[in-house]
């Protein structure tokens, strides 16, 4: 799954929530995890994102997307 709607795109959005998850835990993101990642809201989202990033060592950035909602991006 890759970030998508975003304006002012970087390097950050080369990275999917698979790469930060196997970053953060040392195994793949299931199919049910990312089913699950699907149904929720971006607020919740942006806040898994956070907390994978923080344990992968990643850094995060919000940005604003052309839908108007803020997205967590992330990367290295």
């Amino acid at each position: 799954m890759m970030m998508k709607n975003h304006t002012n795109l970087g390097i950050e959005c080369a990275y999917s929530f698979e790469m930060l998850y196997k970053a953060a835990f040392g195994r793949s993101l299931t199919q049910k995890k990312k089913l699950e990642m699907q149904k929720l809201p971006q607020e919740e989202v942006n806040s898994l994102v956070l907390l994978w990033a923080k344990k992968a060592g990643w850094k995060t950035q919000k940005k604003k997307g052309t839908d108007k909602n803020i997205y967590l991006s992330f990367h290295p």
